[in-house]
């Protein structure tokens, strides 16, 4: 596509001169390392992904696009001095230990458009499209599969880490209980050994309770008995407790 011309600049002179104040703007590194950014899943983590998986997804293109080379050839711009779009001949290669995982092939190359826009006196990159004004970055659909993958298997990795993780916090409490309880028992055992008299004692006293309680839970069951009632222990009580039943 040729530069265009206007009315107001019929020999194109001021469109060359604001392609050539463009070109270094077009080719800046971190307006590059944005579009890789983008392509490796940035942009659809900050558009609907929540939680874990955006933060999954922003490492793995960070990753990526720190591992990957990106080279660009401005063919021209098209636009004015607040607003246009940098024609480029892109060429993404990959980081080689991520070229399986990206679809096997090492680069990504193709024409692409950056709709860029001067906010605040500054270039800012509103999106990226195959065609000028319209389109879809294809990249970005290209690596998305493979990048949405990788980002399920992290995921995956992540949770399994973090469930042997607690159970092994688990294993550990029950273990401490465990050697808890052993002490306390051989402690017992000891002391009975050593106080045969007073666990005898103990024994004594245990059994005069309970014959006691058991005593008292016979009479008062005896006793709502006798008044009509019905003795039981609801699952939702401690304690049994005497019940009449109501005439609805």
């Amino acid at each position: 596509m040729g530069l265009a011309q206007s009315v107001d600049d019929p020999f194109g002179f001021q469109q060359r001169y604001i392609t050539k104040r463009m070109r270094p703007i077009c080719e800046d590194r971190a307006l590059l390392d944005a579009f890789v950014f983008e392509v490796f899943g940035h942009y659809r983590a900050n558009m609907s992904s929540t939680g874990d998986r955006q933060l999954a997804e922003e490492a793995l293109a960070r990753e990526l696009t720190a591992g990957s080379r990106v080279s660009a050839q401005f063919l021209e711009w098209q636009g004015g001095q607040i607003n246009g779009s940098c024609h480029l001949d892109l060429e993404i290669t990959l980081p080689p230990q991520s070229v399986a995982q990206l679809g096997g092939h090492p680069q990504m190359r193709g024409d692409m458009w950056f709709n860029l826009e001067l906010r605040d006196g500054k270039w800012t990159l509103v999106n990226v499209t195959d065609d000028l004004g319209s389109g879809d970055n294809s990249f970005r659909r290209f690596a998305a599969p493979f990048t949405d993958a990788m980002v399920e298997a992290r995921l995956a990795a992540k949770y399994q880490m973090e469930a042997a993780a607690e159970q092994q916090r688990r294993d550990q409490i029950s273990a401490e209980i465990k050697r808890r309880d052993d002490r306390a028992r051989a402690e017992r055992q000891a002391w009975i050994r050593r106080h045969p008299a007073e666990y005898a004692a103990q024994q004594r006293a245990e059994a005069n309770r309970r014959a006691a309680q058991a005593a008292d839970e016979r009479r008062r069951r005896l006793a709502c008995e006798a008044h009509g009632g019905t003795w039981g222990q609801r699952i939702t009580e401690m304690f049994p407790a005497c019940f009449f039943r109501t005439e609805r």
